[in-house]
């Protein structure tokens, strides 16, 4: 062992595979240095199996209290394979510093993060990083790939420390609030210019975009034939300052021409006004408007400028100018008020990763504000929106593409601006268990994508998990979205307060795809399609399924919309729907869509109990239906009842 001033060099004899280690000390309060120096490099040969003769006994490193060189270790070499594994454990807290990540002196999380990383890379061992409790706020995701991965079977877990939750946050917390003189009743603080969200929480609660009907802004509106503008009635919204900040938005439903689109909720911002006219921005509004003057009707709200900025609870983001405009509801005091703007595009961000679990974390306050842009938000069908001539889902605020072996555990998502958690682009083998994802933008959970040309997702599961409260602010997107997706298991959840449709899985209506051997399976799905939209349902699925897909032991309740509580839709075939409880619905039980361009075949509706005799199925003679009871006055029979109990 050679000391020097700033580094320690030993030359290993025991194998020529590791040679010279070096570790590069940071600066200490003097006397301490070689001490703290010497110290952390016989926790980074421990790790590696050898003991440096000659350590004091008090300076010897604990068994499990090896993460404290990671981040200053360099290895030259490959680790021999013969080493015997050993866990690896690095600290992270929301104060943490330096680069030791022990238990006593944790590290931050970006650092915790690279330790981790740097260990798996070199040692035979399973990596944890702890995270103590505490909020660790983003301004930016955490970006995961390859390096973060597995080797040799080796598994990285983030995991909460034993002294409380850990939340990582993506919000910021303006402050120094005081009434805006240019308004009654509004206040407003200072943020960074340049600072972009579409969601803004006061005390946990979600506060809305400054918004008012068309009608009470512009008036009288038609469509021009130009294709991109509307006439409107007399109006001053060329004087409107940050103009191009304001959307249109087409709530669904009545705003259609057609009605087969009444399940979409487009949004598109505004490109210019004149006295007479607004002027909406393309390609938004190209792609919200395929079939011209035959597809959406006049908007009928416009939001998201100062001027709109009139009722309690509103608010409004001057990004240009770096000021958040809000007009407190009765009671709140913003000055004692917990105010929450979320500004980071995501949380986790992990493409290519292997063998990760994420065991009681929670995350929470995303934004997404590509819908901010001239892409804008037009809606297509379960959430997805068009861009260029390609179909999108909004990003999970937890997100992990082309992975493998990615275990949630006991995480939660609280309050994200767009999806929830996303699983995509081959993700396969791959779990969330005992999560609950409440109140997103659009959907909770999104399983795969929609192109067919898209890597297989595969071997997915959702379990025993809560998802309440989806499509917030996107009103198309679903609770739990699976798209051409294979062996998916979803189990024993709970998905409720859905703007549209809780469960939806399948695509493609009569292409042939990869959607195959799925399994949807004791849910309890209730309280959904809460919004203006129609044309959904507590189970909804479409595409024209391989081998066979299953349907069974759930308990679906509260569904008030057309079109059925549980509703095979366009060319769903190759279903079992088995076993299920549906009641409290004022909709068809179930409907097996008997449209000729679109017949549902090959499908089997056998031994479900329900409480009404409302139901549609195609008349063919590939679907049966057969051994179903309708029960009056909640006289469930023993086996309904196991059903009610068990689901969810």
């Amino acid at each position: 062992m050679i000391t020097t001033a700033r580094s320690v060099v030993v030359r290993l004899q025991r194998s020529s595979a590791i040679g010279d280690l070096t570790y590069f000390c940071s600066p200490t309060p003097p006397g301490t240095h070689m001490y703290r120096c010497i110290r952390a490099l016989s926790l980074s040969l421990f790790a590696l199996g050898i003991t440096l003769s000659g350590m004091p006994a008090h300076a010897a490193p604990a068994p499990l209290d090896l993460g404290s060189s990671a981040t200053g270790l360099r290895l030259g070499g490959n680790v021999p394979k013969s080493d015997k594994a050993r866990a690896f454990v690095v600290h992270a807290a929301p104060s943490g510093r330096g680069k030791e990540c022990t238990a006593t002196r944790p590290c931050s999380l970006d650092v915790a993060i690279v330790a981790g990383r740097a260990a798996m890379a070199r040692l035979n061992a399973d990596v944890t990083v702890v995270l103590h409790g505490g909020t660790y706020y983003r301004s930016r995701p955490i970006v995961l790939g390859t390096n973060d991965a597995g080797v040799n079977g080796k598994r990285m877990t983030w995991t909460a420390g034993s002294d409380g939750r850990p939340v990582i946050d993506g919000a910021m917390r303006p402050s120094s609030w005081s009434a805006w003189k240019g308004r009654k009743g509004v206040h407003r603080a200072k943020v960074p210019a340049g600072t972009r969200s579409r969601q803004l929480f006061v005390n946990g609660k979600a506060a809305t975009r400054a918004s008012a009907s068309t009608s009470t802004v512009l008036g009288k509106i038609s469509k021009s034939r130009d294709g991109r503008s509307f006439r409107t009635s007399p109006q001053k919204l060329a004087s409107w300052m940050n103009l191009t900040d304001t959307e249109l938005v087409w709530a669904g439903g009545k705003d259609y021409n057609v009605a087969w689109q009444s399940w979409s909720q487009s949004r598109c911002p505004l490109e210019g006004a004149a006295s007479r006219a607004v002027r909406v921005a393309r390609p938004c509004y190209t792609a919200a408007d395929p079939y011209g003057l035959q597809g959406v009707n006049v908007p009928s709200v416009i939001e998201n400028n100062l001027a709109l900025l009139t009722k309690p609870g509103q608010f409004y983001l001057d990004s240009v100018r770096g000021w958040i405009y809000y007009m407190p509801r009765r009671g709140e005091n913003l000055s004692k008020s917990k105010v929450e703007l979320p500004v980071a595009q995501g949380l986790v961000r992990g493409d290519g990763v292997k063998d990760l679990t994420i065991r009681g974390v929670s995350f929470q306050n995303d934004t997404w504000t590509e819908p901010s842009t001239k892409v804008g938000y037009p809606a297509h069908q379960g959430g997805w929106y068009q861009k260029g001539g390609n179909l999108y889902s909004p990003p999970g605020a937890v997100q992990f593409k082309n992975s493998q072996g990615i275990r949630l555990e006991s995480v939660s998502v609280l309050r994200a601006g767009a999806s929830g958690i996303e699983f995509r682009d081959g993700t396969r083998d791959s779990y969330i268990r005992r999560a609950r994802v409440e109140y997103t933008a659009a959907s909770g959970v999104v399983l795969g994508g929609v192109l067919n040309d898209q890597r297989n997702d595969t071997r997915l599961e959702v379990s025993d998990s809560a998802i309440l409260n989806s499509g917030r602010q996107y009103l198309g997107a679903v609770g739990l979205f699976g798209g051409y997706v294979s062996n998916a298991v979803i189990r024993h959840n709970e998905v409720g307060f859905a703007a549209y449709s809780g469960i939806s899985f399948g695509w493609g209506w009569g292409q042939k795809s990869s959607f195959a051997n799925n399994r949807i399976e004791g849910n309890h799905v209730h309280d959904v399609m809460k919004s203006v939209l129609s044309d959904g349902g507590g189970i909804y699925v479409n595409g024209v399924g391989q081998g066979r897909n299953t349907i069974t032991g759930n308990l679906v309740e509260g569904t008030f919309k057309p079109y059925g509580a549980i509703y095979l839709d366009g060319s769903a075939s190759n279903w079992d729907v088995t076993g299920n409880v549906v009641r409290k619905t004022n909709t068809n039980w179930i409907l097996v869509q008997d449209l000729k361009e679109q017949m549902a075949l090959r499908n089997t509706v056998r031994g479900n109990w329900t409480d009404t005799g409302r139901h549609v199925v195609a008349r063919h003679p590939s679907n049966k239906f057969l051994g179903n009871a309708v029960v009056s006055k909640e006289k469930w029979p023993a086996a309904a009842q196991k059903v009610v109990t068990n689901a969810g």
